[in-house]
């Protein structure tokens, strides 16, 4: 379930919804949803998440 705002302000708790990803050097949110991309630094990669 993806935090979101609630009608009274508040923010849903956060949740872990990855693990074993490390050295995350910027995150950036794709738009509406949970998917959000994460440039790892070790390997030089962009994972995507679901």
């Amino acid at each position: 379930m993806p935090t979101s705002v609630l009608r009274d302000g508040r923010f849903d708790p956060v949740r872990t919804r990855a693990t074993g990803v490390a050295g995350i050097d910027d995150f950036a949110f794709t738009g509406r949803g949970a998917p959000i991309l994460a440039a790892l630094n070790g390997p030089g990669e962009v994972i995507r998440s679901s």
